[in-house]
């Protein structure tokens, strides 16, 4: 008996070992990954911001962007839940998805487009991996855990949130449970995929904010008033994509790929000309002036209402 017990130590020591250095390696590629493509994406974005009405190109944008996605159809895992429905079940992502992922959102945001840097952050991270798991000839369950590992790093390395980057590549596979047999791996992918993103000269966005306890006399209402009104806004926001995708689809079928990238566009410049480009894109600068105290300089409340509407155009004409 007590020599099965060190031998189940001897295992569970070398198991946790295996995956440190397995987790230490995802981290690390996906966090030069991260590094290429934020300063890419960088680069790109200053490019086209010389211009004013750089927003203008956006319909031939989106339909390049379309038509490079349609190339070698079988790899379609470059969004988000494309991503993770390859990981839930069980089914490897190809390096051709994780390029896709890649190059497209670039393309998209640098000429004005929504397209968000989690898909990048998520399907490179598991393309990755998946790579990995195939040179290691590892089986189906054992390529899941790995990939969770390249999500969490690339969510960790992408928004500069090692820990809570690791959690939500943890808890988007499954809402509301966590995976915790990949959890040491995970932690270990997000700080690493940190680190070497931060060493390789990226910079992240961080508001130090002086929070006061939350007392009974009127501030626990304003933020349950608050939660409330976000709850609101972001199921506001899911209906009109679910409108829009239905209002695309049916746009598609009726007419070519052109002109409902051209529709989808129209939304988005009639935003840009009337409010202000800062809403177009990632919108980071507008958001680091507001954490910072600053006030929407065009525009007003009514253009934070129309980039409710602009940012669902974007994100389904590829459907």
């Amino acid at each position: 008996m007590k020599r099965i017990t060190i031998l189940q130590r001897k295992i569970a020591f070398f198991n946790i070992f295996k995956w440190f250095l397995l987790a230490l390696l995802v981290g690390i590629i996906v966090g030069i990954c991260n590094a290429m493509f934020l300063k890419l994406l960088e680069f790109s974005i200053g490019v086209t911001n010389q211009f004013e009405y750089y927003f203008l190109i956006l319909p031939f944008a989106l339909y390049f962007v379309n038509r490079l996605a349609k190339m070698s159809p079988k790899d379609n895992d470059y969004s988000t839940n494309q991503a993770i429905a390859s990981i839930n079940e069980r089914k490897a992502v190809s390096l051709i998805s994780s390029l896709k992922a890649f190059f497209l959102p670039i393309i998209t945001i640098a000429c004005g487009g929504s397209a968000g840097k989690e898909s990048p952050c998520a399907d490179v991270g598991a393309g990755v991996s998946s790579f990995i798991s195939k040179l290691f000839s590892f089986n189906k369950q054992e390529r899941r855990k790995l990939m969770i590992c390249g999500v969490s790093a690339g969510f960790a390395g992408v928004f500069g949130v090692p820990i809570s980057g690791a959690l939500f590549g943890l808890e988007v596979l499954s809402v509301g449970t966590v995976f915790y047999e990949v959890m040491f791996p995970a932690f270990i992918a997000g700080i690493t995929s940190f680190q070497i993103t931060h060493a390789l000269g990226v910079n992240y966005i961080y508001h130090p904010l002086s929070l006061k306890a939350i007392s009974l006399d009127g501030s626990l209402f304003q933020v349950v008033l608050a939660g409330l009104f976000f709850g609101v806004v972001a199921l506001i926001f899911i209906e009109v994509i679910k409108l829009s995708n239905i209002i695309m689809r049916y746009i598609g079928s009726k007419t070519n790929t052109f002109i409902r990238c051209l529709v989808a566009s129209a939304v988005v410049i009639a935003i840009g000309l009337l409010t202000s480009p800062d809403y177009l894109g990632l919108t980071m600068n507008r958001i680091d002036t507001i954490l910072s105290g600053g006030i929407c300089r065009r525009g007003g409340r009514g253009a934070c209402n129309a980039c409710i509407f602009y940012r669902c155009q974007c994100r389904i004409f590829l459907c």
